[in-house]
């Protein structure tokens, strides 16, 4: 459940290694894919960041377009100690508004299936 003290918002430069970092963390377990500084910058237009109180990342997503019509959900990542209370649906509908405004009417999103938090969505 997103608060009055969260948002998410579009990404922008300075936002990179707070970016990679909260990825990277996950993608050490296999949970997401690394992500170097140029992936990060060349989709930085796709990038949805939710911000606490403070402007700080609690979590992350992105997508990776296909076809003007296909898209698929990736570098999703939420703080461990954020986790638990909707933040990764709410960054992944922020991704779904994206998209209907670019026309898009497919997207997919590839979980593991240890995953637990992930398969919920």
């Amino acid at each position: 459940m997103m608060t009055l003290s969260t948002r998410i918002t579009r990404a922008n430069e300075t936002d990179i290694p707070s970016l990679l970092s909260l990825n990277n963390r996950y993608a050490a377990a296999g949970l997401t894919l690394a992500r170097t500084p140029e992936f990060a910058a060349n989709h930085l237009g796709d990038y949805r960041v939710l911000r606490d109180a403070s402007g700080g990342i609690l979590g992350c997503v992105s997508l990776d377009e296909y076809s003007p019509s296909v898209a698929e959900v990736i570098s999703l990542a939420v703080e461990q100690d954020a986790r638990g209370r909707g933040l990764g649906r709410a960054l992944v509908v922020a991704l779904l508004e994206l998209l209907r405004g670019r026309g898009a009417r497919c997207l997919s999103l590839e979980v593991r299936s240890r995953h637990a938090p992930a398969t919920a969505l």
